[in-house]
């Protein structure tokens, strides 16, 4: 008898109630679409769905993605900002303030990025990532010895810091000192690091210590691991005009433009080719064709849609509550 009381008095869920139960559906539909979209690049609307899911109600994880997917996006600010507040909602977090100290270094803002993070490593010494970033930072504004130095303290608080081992042989390569510079890069590959970003600095180097046939070698490993790394056809392509081996230079501009399609880098050295060739009318037209092509992929980054209409039908199509 109890059983059917209850069964037959029950209530309906009041106004109040079915609005919770909408809200909440809403907020997971709205999270996890943002993550699906993440996965498949669609970064636009993953920004919608993750701003729209935190209006609902705060929520640490779905902001955290809201920050990567504004900088895979590369709303820099936007980001900043998102990390602004994650390091307000969890204020012992030394990630947070890490990563927008990183973003503000992106963005050129040296003296905020550099206050911060003299303040983070105030709270921890041997915060590596932070005395990497005042190395950036030196290295942005010409302080090449400072920034030699900051970077050599994060690689001494960090094991196999694989980033800043890189990024100190630049600061020696761009300060004349390539045995330095060579040393670093001869660690990487000894650890087995040997990106393509690690092989293109070797080739530098050894293209300045005047070893153009050791530089080759590396311009192509990188082109074996990559070909669709347009950096290292350019100065395989440089390296070859500048020995005044044109027909080698016009091999890989053209191996390069096959690979990645019309480039402006690579059209605009192409150009430089034909002035060294002595083809005046030529190096006019593909300077002319890389303004072209450089302005139409400027604006194929900026294209966007509109994001909030799909939501809307989005949420109408998921949800029996809205």
């Amino acid at each position: 008898m109890g059983f059917l009381r209850n069964l037959f008095s029950s209530k309906e869920p009041s106004a109040e109630e079915r609005e919770q139960k909408r809200q909440a559906n809403d907020f997971d539909v709205l999270k996890y679409d943002g993550i699906h979209a993440m996965q498949i690049g669609r970064f636009a609307y993953a920004i919608a769905c993750f701003t729209h899911a935190l209006e609902i109600r705060e929520d640490q994880e779905t902001r955290e993605h809201l920050a990567i997917a504004y900088i895979r996006s590369d709303d820099l600010e936007s980001a900043v900002d998102e990390f602004s507040k994650l390091s307000s909602l969890i204020p012992e977090s030394l990630h947070y303030p890490t990563n927008k100290a990183n973003l503000l270094y992106e963005l050129e803002e040296y003296a905020e990025s550099r206050q911060l993070c003299e303040e983070l490593l105030e709270r921890d010494s041997g915060l590596a990532t932070a005395s990497f970033i005042l190395g950036k930072i030196s290295k942005a504004e010409g302080k090449l010895d400072d920034a030699e130095r900051y970077v050599s303290d994060a690689i001494s608080k960090r094991d196999n810091f694989v980033e800043a081992l890189l990024f100190r042989s630049e600061v020696r390569y761009d300060r004349g000192d390539y045995a330095s510079s060579l040393e670093d890069l001869n660690l990487l590959l000894s650890n087995n690091h040997d990106s393509d970003e690690v092989l293109l600095q070797k080739g530098k180097v050894l293209e300045a210590m005047s070893k153009p046939d050791e530089a080759i070698l590396y311009y192509n490993n990188v082109l074996n691991q990559n070909p669709f790394f347009i950096e290292a056809y350019g100065k395989l392509a440089l390296l070859y005009i500048n020995s005044g081996d044109y027909s080698q230079a016009e091999q890989v501009l053209s191996d390069g433009l096959e690979q990645n399609g019309s480039s402006s880098v690579l059209v605009g050295i192409r150009a430089e080719l034909k002035a060294a060739q002595g083809d005046a009318a030529g190096a006019e037209a593909d300077r002319k064709q890389a303004a072209e092509l450089k302005a139409a992929e400027e604006e194929r980054e900026n294209e966007d849609y509109d994001v909030e209409r799909e939501i809307q039908e989005r949420m109408k199509s998921v949800n029996p509550l809205a």
